[in-house]
Order: structure tokens, then sequence, then C-alpha cells
């Protein structure tokens, strides 16, 4: 497999791949500064150099810049020989963002290549758990898919997360989103408020939420609080922390607690952004392997 671009997203990338138990053949760029030398010990190819040594075999190669359309419209009108991994469009249905491509999504065979299991279950306040789930290729096993639930009633489920799954899902109403002709479902699990974002039926909110339920493994559980929506206070994450089970993950943005289990980025850099290498940031399969804490 070759890497299209030699740059700083490549180098999250080639460690993954190496993970994966994927040969790498090398690089290829456009930029001639870059050609003819090595990165992260692979040779740097020229599109000439393809064409040249390469055009009898049918090789791979995996897009490492953000402009994959055109990467892959490059590669495509010049080379014949080239089985061009795209990154996938972003699910636009769940979170009415507009179709892009998203690296992100586009490295989730990788993932679930390094992935020891794959029936992790992620408990999380926002959409972190579905993009997680989407980003390794891997079923939802929660029904926290798409949501976003206020610190103190997160903690509270958490600390009582099987009582409160005991609860019917209860409809409560329709709230417009910003987006035009989106919505957000309003939901009670038991007195715990839970927003299915960019959903407009719940019939079809509480059916999925009954079938992944019983997903649920709690012998490999993971919290994870994110504080895109709501940003708590040191007493929170301390109490959350506390909690007896489950694998924890803080995930902090702009604003940054000196707490246990967390990851910090700068406001713009949104983990699950699908401009980002979430590898950039932590390991994520690792994470979920229970090969690195953080």
């Amino acid at each position: 497999m070759f890497l299209y671009g030699a740059g700083v997203i490549s180098e999250c990338i080639v460690e993954l791949v190496k993970q994966a138990n994927i040969k790498i053949d090398g690089f290829i760029d456009r930029d001639v500064n870059k050609q003819s030398h090595y990165f992260n010990g692979y040779k740097i190819y020229s599109p000439e150099d393809i064409k040249n040594n390469f055009k009898d075999k049918k090789i791979k190669v995996y897009i490492t810049i953000n402009n994959t359309w055109s990467a892959t419209n490059f590669l495509e009108q010049n080379f014949n020989n080239i089985e061009v991994y795209m990154p996938p469009i972003e699910d636009a249905s769940v979170v009415g963002v507009q179709d892009e491509p998203s690296i992100n999504k586009g490295l989730a065979p990788l993932r679930n290549l390094c992935l020891k299991r794959k029936d992790f279950t992620l408990i999380a306040n926002t959409c972190a758990a579905s993009r997680i789930y989407q980003m390794c290729d891997c079923e939802y096993e929660t029904p926290f898919v798409a949501v976003i639930i206020k610190p103190d009633e997160y903690l509270k489920l958490c600390q009582n997360l099987k009582e409160y799954l005991k609860y019917e899902l209860k409809f409560v109403r329709y709230e417009e989103w910003f987006l035009t002709n989106k919505y957000h479902t309003l939901c009670k699990l038991g007195d715990v408020e839970i927003k299915f974002i960019g959903r407009h039926d719940f019939e079809k909110c509480k059916n999925d939420w009954d079938n992944r339920v019983e997903r649920i493994n709690y012998e490999n559980l993971f919290l994870i609080y994110e504080n895109t929506h709501y940003r708590p206070t040191i007493d929170f994450y301390e109490k959350f922390l506390e909690i007896p089970y489950g694998t924890k993950l803080i995930l902090q943005r702009d604003v940054h607690l000196s707490v246990k289990h967390t990851i910090c980025t700068v406001d713009y850099a949104n983990l699950f952004n699908p401009s980002f290498v979430i590898e950039k940031w932590f390991r994520l399969t690792d994470f979920l392997n229970h090969d690195a804490v953080y």
C-alpha cells in the first residue's frame, strides 16, 4: 500500500497501518521538495516514479490529506493501475451536516483491523459514542447514539446505569434545531432527559433504543464525557471518576481542567471533525483495547 501525501496527518496513519499489519510500500507526493527523500522510514515517490516503476502492477493508495476530492481526481485521471482508498462520506442524516469526505471515517477499516474486540459499549453524553463506532467500523453496542445529556443528569445516569436502563424511554417533545427542517427528539429515561440529535421520529428512536440496550456489554464498558455543549466544574469530574465501573475518558475542548483520564484540544479541534485524524490526539484503538490509559 502507498500513502498519498507525506505530511503531518500521514505520521498518524503510518502507525495505524503498521498496527493493522499492512505493508507500506512508500509515499506518493506531488511536492518536488519531498520526492526521493524518506519520511518515517519510507521512500517518497513522485507520480512519475509510480508510472515508470510500477506500471505493470496493481497498487493500492490511501489518501492522507484533507483535500480528498482533489487527490482522488488527480490519481484517477493520471493512473490506470491504482485502487484509491477514498474516505467515505459523512452520514448527514444523523447530525445534519453537509456531506463531505471524512478522513476520520476513512480510517475505519484500518482501526477495525487493530481492535482486539468489537463488543465494546460506549456511554457518552454527546455523539462521541456514535462517532467512535463509525470511526472503527463497528456496530453500535450502545443505545446512546447521537445524543445530548446535561452534566448532572449524565452523572446521575452513570452512577446508577443498570437501574436507569430498566426504565422505558418516554417521549417529551420535538425541538426545532438551528438547521432548516431539522429537529431533536427530547425524551426521558426516568428523571433523566436525553435529546436525540437531528431525530424527528420518536417511534424509531425508541425502537433503536430498545434494541441497542440489549447489546450493552457491561464487561467491556467505557464512560465518556465530552464538554462540547456543557462545561462542568472540577467537582463534576471528581464524582465522575469515582464511579466504580467502566473505563473513563474526558474530552475537553478549550477549557482545560486538571483532571485524570483527560484528552485536551484547542477549541477548533473537535476530535470528531471529519478533517481531523483522532490519532493526532490519542491512540483510539489502544484505548479501546485497554492498551493505553489516559
